[in-house]
């Protein structure tokens, strides 16, 4: 789904009040814990994003106290009760805040404005969220209360009983408010507590913004589509991304963007399906064989940018038939990952399924017995009935077997590709998030990376979805269908002219 809106966080992101947050927060705190003669404690920067940013005011500061749980004993004889305490320190902030306002001009970020301007440029709606309940006294400090058409503050939120993140309610009232889904939505936030809430949600794309590189590790384990430094120009794949044409169009179109990209001093990650996009289609999962061109392409990609296969077959099974050494593999839809990137580590999930697929296996022998061409393949991790050479007049009996598997063992899933049935594991797992978990963990050590993922099947949509709006996503098919790729390539023959190009691209550099 294309992104249509995006909506901005208000501190931090658009006005540059996060410091007067910090300030008047550690004011009121510090004097708090005077109060209790706690002189040893103090109110960091990092208690502040941890706690404080972003959240409503009364929301942050319990999450605060109840991280000094030891002071519970003095607040209770100086304040009563914890409610009592939380409104005096509340009270005293948000009075430090507005005169620090009021005494220092707000100013915007010029970076957010120049990311809004190309906005409001290419039509795209915009809409400012913020739990502050002061949001139109800093707008109009910072001169810029006329931009945002739609706005939901805290004062929306209260009436409304919206709750405060990490609960994503604000970014949907403010989705609702555009007319626009979640998914049609890209949301800007500087708060741990806000991509959470945002990434809760379910949004088209979430962008953390970094502006101090002060939270990297923290934003990375939330795994946001960018995480970012600041919103300008120098941002290449954002802007290239929210200027893109309607999609898809042919692969080859995408090779100026990537030659841009290697010119800018990006990092590529490259994945690529087996079956269908390296080698063709074939009746039977023990005939696809890569031809040695396609090997030799695949060996010299790898010398210039990392590069992971990404598979429903087994990893021993693909291995094998690829066999460069060098290269990485994912295998059984991502569930086992051998890795040779230095910055990332192998792993495998789901041991504990080995069982049940061996005993699933039994049961279809017995229940598929008598279907000709009908070929089961245990996989160990997953298990695979391909159909491509039955009669189609056993399609239902096929599909009959399987549901009654599925009855017999709730704890695995189903999923059809081409002429196949997939029995996976019932875990949160698949391409996409193999995919994007791989490319997460390799940006934290080359944060400007760029992935592209190549892929022709149903189970590669979920990695395009991932890679919607910070990759470069190609489905190899001959009938353009409805696809979450940005681009296409007819054939395996197409893929290797792509991926050779790419090869020219890089002794140039």
């Amino acid at each position: 789904m294309s992104i249509k809106g995006i909506i901005f966080d208000m501190d931090g992101v658009v006005t540059q009040t996060a410091t007067v947050h910090f300030k008047a927060w550690k004011t009121a705190i510090m004097a708090f814990l005077e109060k209790l003669n706690e002189n040893d404690i103090v109110f960091t920067e990092q208690d502040y994003f941890h706690y404080l940013d972003g959240m409503p005011r009364q929301e942050g500061l319990a999450h605060y106290l109840h991280s000094k749980s030891q002071l519970f004993p003095k607040i209770k004889t100086l304040y009563q009760n914890l409610e009592r305490c939380i409104e005096v320190i509340g009270t005293e902030k948000n009075t430090l805040f507005c005169e620090l306002i009021a005494t220092e001009s707000v100013r915007p970020f010029p970076d957010t404005l120049e990311f809004i301007d190309f906005l409001l440029t290419n039509n795209y709606q915009i809409a400012l969220i913020t739990s502050s309940k002061n949001c139109a006294a800093i707008l109009g400090s910072a001169g810029i209360e006329h931009i945002f058409p739609i706005i939901v503050d805290g004062l929306t939120t209260e009436s409304l009983n919206i709750p405060g993140k990490p609960n994503p309610g604000i970014f949907l009232e403010a989705a609702k408010r555009m007319g626009l889904k979640p998914q049609e939505c890209l949301v800007v936030e500087d708060a741990l507590a806000g991509v959470a809430a945002a990434k809760a949600g379910n949004f088209g794309g979430v962008i953390a913004l970094d502006r101090h590189q002060k939270l990297r590790a923290d934003f990375s384990d939330l795994n946001p589509d960018y995480l970012l430094p600041d919103l300008s120009r120098k941002q290449f794949p954002l802007y290239e991304f929210l200027k893109a044409p309607p999609k898809p169009q042919t692969g080859f179109q995408a090779l100026n963007l990537i030659n841009e990209l290697l010119e800018k001093q990006y990092h590529l990650l490259i994945f690529s399906d087996f079956d269908g996009t390296l080698t063709p289609i074939v009746n039977t999962p023990s005939q696809a064989i890569l031809s040695s061109s396609m090997r030799g392409c695949l060996n010299e990609l790898n010398s210039n940018f990392p590069v992971i296969i990404v598979s429903g077959r087994a990893l021993h099974d693909l291995k094998e038939r690829i066999h460069l050494a060098n290269l990485s593999y994912a295998g059984n839809h991502g569930l086992e990952f051998k890795s040779m990137i230095p910055e990332l580590s192998s792993y495998c999930f789901g041991e504990e399924y080995k069982k049940i697929m061996s005993q699933v296996e039994d049961d279809l022998q017995r229940l598929l017995n008598e279907v000709p061409g009908c070929i089961i393949e245990n996989k160990q991790l997953t298990l695979s009935i391909h159909y491509r050479l039955v009669d189609s007049s056993f399609h239902p009996f096929i599909k009959e077997a399987v549901g009654n598997i599925l009855n017999k063992y709730p704890q695995l899933d189903d999923f059809c590709g081409k002429k196949v049935f997939e029995l996976r594991p019932r875990i949160k797992w698949n391409k996409g998030y193999a995919a994007h978990f791989i490319f997460n963990h390799f940006r934290q050590t080359y944060p400007h990376t760029v992935p592209i993922y190549l892929g022709d099947d149903t189970s590669d949509e979920d990695a395009f979805a991932a890679f919607n709006c910070n990759g470069i996503t190609i489905k190899v098919t001959a009938e353009l269908s409805t696809t979450a790729a940005h681009y296409f390539l007819e054939s395996p023959g197409e893929v290797e002219r792509f991926l050779n190009q790419i090869n020219q691209y890089s002794l140039l550099r």
